[in-house]
């Protein structure tokens, strides 16, 4: 248990927000090395070293809060410090969602994880109906739009719930709210292949604060210890389970390599664990992973920007040893290889000066949505790691080509046509383009491009005769320009 109980405390302060936020055999982990020489390969789910889940908040309640002022410092009253491409949505619309998925997607994640771990069943009497009906209903338009779309392949997905204090009554109506939506949406949900019989069963994570050791329980709400057989996991027999919450170092033991294994004893994913490993040096982190049933390593967590146990932000922009935070923090995933890599966190750009750990400024807080203030920036970096860890070819997106209402029409006169639209096929990510009336793109901008507006022809050119010239961009480079008239 090395030094965590140190860190009770801060745990208890700490946890209620950062959601609202016998011992294995360690011959299956391989040792600390760096990997063999890899052969990159085209991007396919047939290959994919890895689960990649990205978390995704949607209650929409940061969403839904005033663009504070001089966000890229430190404001001084709670306020988003993301002015977003999608704009302020707490009440998901389906297009936002399926942009999203979009976005997910082409970041390398094949899973979404939604936080649930604030929501109350709607159906309970004197809750907040609006908020929990909302992240329901969120929820449920994600999953719609990934089940209509042809455009890409969107990722499944799953959801995170909270076991308050020993309240079963209440995450029994937590659970059974989760399996009416699954029931609805079966081919979009994930299903963690762990090699038991609950793979086939819908995968849910709940959060506690109540761990197991693999000798006592430990409480860390109240601060109490318990006997073994004083407490149980709670179990649905409809799901697939596994814990989870901030801290599990509790939980962990220390392996031959200097990096911290929660055993398979202990069904416990892995979410915050900010603890700086002193003999990596500044800006490193203890590697930590959970192991499953049958010894293998199941899941690691990362982070773009990381609350550390030191109390100060590892903000996104932050570069240590040429890496930035994200870099420093899937330390030990291509030696481990996890079957789940859970990345966080998509969208919380979020200041509030009372609760630092939730976040203090534009890059002291963690969103990877791309965003007016600094594009696709972490964006980008996070996306060149995920084809890394995969072993991806990572590659600039192709000649663009262009779906148009008529097939025959022109592509240019049916840009001039405000009534009509000329959507990007998706083939390589393209994720920005830029339009201009030279082939040289002089003074041509690159801008995102949105899957329900399509390409959006500059003003100044909606009168030009002759062609123009399309060129298109992801993290990896850019297209050929191409002409069209």
């Amino acid at each position: 248990m090395r030094r965590y109980l140190v860190y009770i405390l801060i745990v208890l302060v700490c946890s209620s927000f950062l959601c609202s936020l016998s011992s294995c055999d360690n011959s299956e982990v391989p040792p600390v090395s760096s990997p063999d020489t890899i052969t990159e390969v085209l991007r396919s789910e047939q290959n994919r070293q890895m689960d990649m889940i990205m978390w995704y908040d949607c209650d929409g309640w940061v969403s839904s809060m005033k663009l504070g002022e001089n966000r890229v410092e430190r404001p001084t009253v709670a306020c988003r410090v993301s002015d977003t491409y999608m704009g302020s949505y707490s009440t998901l619309s389906e297009k936002i969602a399926l942009q999203h998925a979009y976005w997910i997607s082409s970041l390398g994640c094949n899973v979404i994880c939604c936080d649930w771990t604030n929501y109350i069943s709607y159906r309970q009497p004197g809750v907040d109906f609006s908020y929990n009906k909302r992240l329901f209903s969120n929820t449920t338009k994600l999953l719609k739009a990934m089940k209509e779309t042809d455009l890409f392949t969107p990722p499944s997905l799953y959801v995170a719930i909270r076991l308050s204090d020993y309240k079963y009554e209440e995450l029994q109506m937590k659970l059974d709210d989760v399996y009416k939506l699954y029931e609805e949406y079966k081919d979009q949900w994930y299903y963690f292949d762990d090699g038991t019989e609950n793979a086939t069963k819908p995968f849910i994570v709940i959060f506690t604060d109540v761990f197991f050791t693999g000798e006592k329980w430990y409480d860390r709400l109240h601060n109490t210890w318990h006997e073994a057989d004083e407490i149980s996991f709670y179990e649905d027999s409809r799901f697939n389970i596994r814990w989870s919450n901030g801290y599990l170092g509790v939980t962990a033991k220390e392996d031959k390599n200097g990096w911290y294994e929660i055993p398979g004893t202990n069904p416990y994913w892995t979410f915050v664990e900010p603890y700086i490993d002193e003999k990596a040096g500044n800006g490193y982190y203890d590697v930590m992973y959970s192991v499953g049933a049958n010894g293998q390593v199941e899941q690691m967590s990362c982070w773009a920007s990381m609350f550390t146990e030191n109390q100060y932000w590892d903000s996104l922009n932050n570069i240590i040893d040429g890496k930035t935070t994200f870099e420093r923090t899937i330390r030990g995933v291509a030696e481990l290889k996890p079957k789940a890599l859970l990345i966080n966190r998509f969208n919380y750009p979020l200041a509030w000066p009372e609760q630092p750990q939730e976040g203090l400024s534009l890059y002291e807080s963690t969103h990877i949505e791309p965003n007016h203030d600094f594009g696709f920036l972490v964006f980008d970096n996070v996306q060149k790691n995920l084809y890394a860890l995969n072993n991806w070819i990572k590659e600039a997106p192709p000649v663009p080509e262009f779906t148009v209402p008529d097939g025959n029409a022109s592509i240019l006169e049916t840009l001039k046509n405000d009534e009509l639209k000329v959507f990007l096929k998706l083939k390589g990510e393209p994720q920005m383009y830029r339009i201009s009336s030279t082939s040289d793109m002089a003074n041509a901008e690159y801008v995102y491009y949105d899957l329900s507006k399509g390409i959006l022809l500059p003003e100044e050119l909606k009168n030009h005769d002759g062609p123009i010239y399309i060129q298109t961009k992801n993290a990896f480079g850019e297209s050929e320009i191409v002409s069209v008239n």
